[in-house]
């Protein structure tokens, strides 16, 4: 099973992405983590999609995003583009290459 690590899943590209992503006819085989800033988008994402995890938390957290991308095997970022998000991703890949 493929994992996937997704910022941004609650804007308008993210969502957009996320909506079309999970027509895919094998859409129940990826795993599927999203990064959201609350509770409420959460309980959202979890009401919408069986194979999403939503992690609470911000995509400028350095810690959390070092976490997160460590453990996928895939890295979607459509957050607003920051270098130091950037960063954060090439150094989590690095702890686990591609």
């Amino acid at each position: 099973m493929t994992t996937i690590l997704m910022t941004g899943v609650t804007g308008y590209i993210g969502s957009t992405v996320l909506t079309r992503f999970a027509q895919r006819n094998d859409f129940d085989t990826f795993d599927i983590r999203c990064i959201v800033r609350s509770a409420a988008k959460a309980e959202k994402l979890n009401s919408l999609y069986k194979n999403v995890t939503p992690i609470i938390g911000s995509h400028s957290d350095i810690p959390l995003m070092t976490q997160a991308a460590s453990e996928v095997d895939v890295d979607i970022a459509m957050v607003s583009s920051s270098y130091c998000t950037c960063i954060l991703i090439v150094q989590a890949q690095k702890i686990n290459p591609i």
